[in-house]
This record gives structure tokens, sequence and C-alpha cells, in this order.
């Protein structure tokens, strides 16, 4: 019987230990002088692997925080540092706001001094910015120039995913040879056309240990063409950097970039080591439509030219060329102004009974008596629901013995006269001056197309 209670009041016991275990302390961490919420600092017990980090509020939180008296540390890099003692009773919950005082950095008192005495060119300092293995690891790119962008002193420029222009104090364009870029101290262009692109580098980025930036003219130190500065570009030793690594990247988007980097290294022998490298980068770019480039470019032959020499009457002609006629539903019709190639000598004769009667062979494509009243224009001119069914063609007779063969069939102005109102402005046939109607439904070369990108 005494067991028994032993045992139970022991399990009560632990139990009570644990439940006493589980102690919270929270709060809110902020500037002391803005009172704005610091995201990123760390709060940690001092003597535990107990902590926290706070959130883009500034709030944290410690669990399971066991009885007995700790040291509350509070680290922001640019703050001082702030500790608070405190003592943790069983199973409460503790809210503790802090406050955090910005911190000067003490820095190393830098001396200038001139003197005038002879010197050597090489030996003179230069200004120079690295770019470290750490920092490419730290972020993914498409192209290795992208790791130039925000350096001081350099113009940086993107033009597409993997497009990138760098310059160095001014003269930026994408064929500026006044940067010399270098890989492992050779000349890192393009041969043929003396021009840095980063994309053809022969060099992935888990293979870079660095790189140099430096500003200012250095052609003394690093040879020709090194007018405005150097990119030098240094890869890492197979020797010091033995293994395999493999990163990948990509983007669930319309740009559905893919991007997959790898190294192996390997030190064979104290005189000889091997390293491969490649990179493999899949992605869409950019499009980019002006809307004034587009309208100029997709209107480059504006009209209709190739209808000057189709052999076939693409319009009604104009003015006091206008011909009408009745067809057999007593409907006036226009009618196309070339010669007539039906069998019919004569041009009056443009209907069956006018024909006939003149004892000539009638043709009337759409059998609605009368012929030639839907030229060839891409349009139902006559409203019977038939698009070009009935127009005149060259056929190389004089059809109506006025000496001339094909008149009227094709003209200069068949490039812009169709007897339609194409831009909807309530006149025919006026688009024969470029960029006139360009905001509208236009006649272009090889039909009509709406003049609006989207």
């Amino acid at each position: 019987m005494n067991t028994k209670i032993i045992f139970y009041l022991s399990i009560l016991a632990f139990c009570g230990l644990v439940h006493a275990a589980g102690s919270t302390i929270k709060g809110n961490i902020k500037d002391f002088q803005s009172g704005e919420s610091l995201m990123g600092a760390n709060i940690i017990l001092d003597g535990t692997i107990l902590g926290a980090a706070s959130d883009e509020s500034g709030y944290y939180l410690i669990e399971n925080v066991s009885i007995g008296s700790y040291t509350l540390r509070v680290m922001f890099i640019g703050y001082e540092t702030l500790e608070k003692e405190i003592r943790v009773e069983a199973n409460q919950e503790y809210i503790i706001d802090l406050s955090l005082v910005p911190s000067s950095i003490e820095l190393q008192e830098t001396k200038v001094t001139g003197e005038k005495r002879k010197e050597k060119v090489t030996g003179a300092p230069a200004s120079m910015q690295i770019i470290s293995s750490r920092d490419i690891k730290g972020k993914t790119t498409t192209n290795m120039g992208a790791y130039l962008k925000g350096l001081k002193g350099i113009d940086f420029t993107s033009s597409g995913i993997n497009n990138y222009s760098i310059s160095v104090r001014g003269f930026n364009s994408s064929f500026n040879t006044r940067l010399l870029t270098l890989s492992d101290g050779r000349v890192a262009n393009i041969p043929a056309l003396r021009v840095i692109n980063y994309s053809t580098i022969p060099q992935s980025m888990d293979d870079v240990d660095k790189i140099e930036v430096v500003l200012g003219p250095a052609t003394a130190l690093y040879g020709a063409n090194a007018h405005s500065g150097v990119v030098n570009i240094i890869s890492k030793p197979p020797s010091q950097s033995e293994g395999f690594s493999m990163s990948l990247s990509g983007s669930n988007d319309e740009r559905q970039l893919r991007k997959i980097n790898g190294r192996f290294a390997r030190k064979l022998s104290n005189t000889l080591s091997i390293k491969f490298s490649g990179l493999y980068l899949h992605a869409y770019d950019w499009p980019f439509i002006s809307e004034v480039e587009y309208k100029s470019h997709l209107y480059p032959w504006t009209l209709t030219p190739y209808r000057t020499r189709d052999g076939k009457d693409n319009n009604p002609g104009k003015d006091n060329l206008l011909i009408w006629e009745v067809n057999n539903q007593g409907e006036s019709v226009r009618i196309g102004n070339g010669e007539p190639d039906h069998g019919c000598s004569n041009i009056n004769f443009l209907n069956q009974e006018s024909c006939t009667n003149g004892g000539y062979t009638w043709a009337d494509w759409d059998d609605d008596g009368v012929a030639g009243e839907d030229w060839y224009n891409g349009y139902d001119d006559d409203g019977d629901g038939l698009i070009d069914e009935d127009y005149f063609v060259a056929d190389g007779i004089d059809n109506d013995n006025d000496g001339i063969i094909d008149e009227e069939i094709d003209l200069s102005t068949d490039s812009f006269h169709d007897g339609v109102d194409n831009d909807n402005n309530g006149i025919i046939d006026d688009e024969q001056i470029w960029g006139r109607n360009i905001e509208n439904n236009i006649l272009i070369a090889w039909g009509r197309r709406d003049s609006l990108v989207n």
C-alpha cells in the first residue's frame, strides 16, 4: 500500500514539473527614438538554447521556459545590445516590450597625407571594389554582369533577361569598349565584335571566387583598352575548392525562368587538378511594344500597291467614273470601271438585255442581270452575301473596240481606291496619304487591319 502511494506521488510530482516548464515570454521590439518596430532582432535567454527573432511587426515569442532566473539579451545590427534580468515562475505568460537605442559605429582614424616624390605608375593605388563568392552565392541571377548592379560608379543597363550593358564613368552603350573585362587575366570580349557579352563568358556562377572592379584608367596595370575601368573575374582554383555543387532556380510566371548551375573540381596530384562548370538557362524575355513604333512598322507599305498589277478590276471608279445599273431585283448597284470582259464589245453593255440585243454573249457570274458589280476588294459591294463574285478581269482582248486593251483594270489609283469607307470617317477612298488615318481601320498591303495594338 505504501509503495503505491509513493508511486502515485512521484507521478504527480513529475507531471507538476512538466506542467511548470511551460512559461512563455513574448513582446515587441521597437526603436527607442522613432518607436518603429524592428524586424529581425535576435532575442535569447543566456545560458539556454531558447530564443526567437522578431517578425515584421517587431513581435517575438519564446515558449517552454523553465522556472528560474535569466538574462534576456536583445541584439540587432546598428543598435546597442540590451540585457534585462528576469525571473520566470511556473506556467506564466510574461509580456516584455523592449526598445533598442541606435549605436554609433566607431571607425579607425583615417589619415590623408600628400608628398611630392617620384612613384612608379604600376605602384600607384587604385580604387577597387570586390564582389566575393559569398555575395554571388547570396543571390541568383541570369547573367554574371548583374552582380555589378548597385556598385558605386557603375552604370548598369538591363535590356533583357540575359542582356546587360556595363560602363564605368559614362559612355554606356551595348558596344562600349572602354571598360576592360577579364576572365582570369584573359580578355573576355567577343573577338569578332570587340564587345563584352557577359552571357558568353565560359564560367558558371559557382566557379567564381571573386570579381574585382577597378574604377578609373588602369591601362598601366591591366593592359590596353582599360580606359574607364576594369572588371576582373577570378575563378576558384580546383585544388583549393574540391567537390561538386549544383543549384536550381526558376519562376512560375509568364517568364518561365529555368536555371541550372553546376561545378565539379578535384585535385588529382600536387601538380594537376581538374574542374568542370556549366550553366543552363531558359526564359522568355519581356515583350515590349511601343504603340507608335508598332504602327510605323506595321504600315510601311500602306494601302495595297500589289492591286495595281493584279489584273482585276478593284474599284468602281470615282467622281465622274461612277457607273450604276439596275439588277434583276430592281436595285441600283455600282459597276466596276474596268473594261468588260464578258463577251460584250461595248462598255455600255453592262446588263444582259443590252448585251444580248447587241448580238453578243452575256456572262453573268452571279446571275443577277448585271456584271461587274462586285469588284475585287474583299467586300460584298452589291449586298448579295457573296464577296468578289462578279468583277472584270484583264483578258488581253480589246472587248470594247476602243483601241485600248484592258483599260481601267490596273491603275495607280487601285492602291487606295476600292469604293469603301475603310476608316469610317464618312469619306470613301481618302487613305492615299500615308499616316492620315493611322488611328482607324485603314487599307494596307494584302488586306485591312485594325491599327490598335491590343
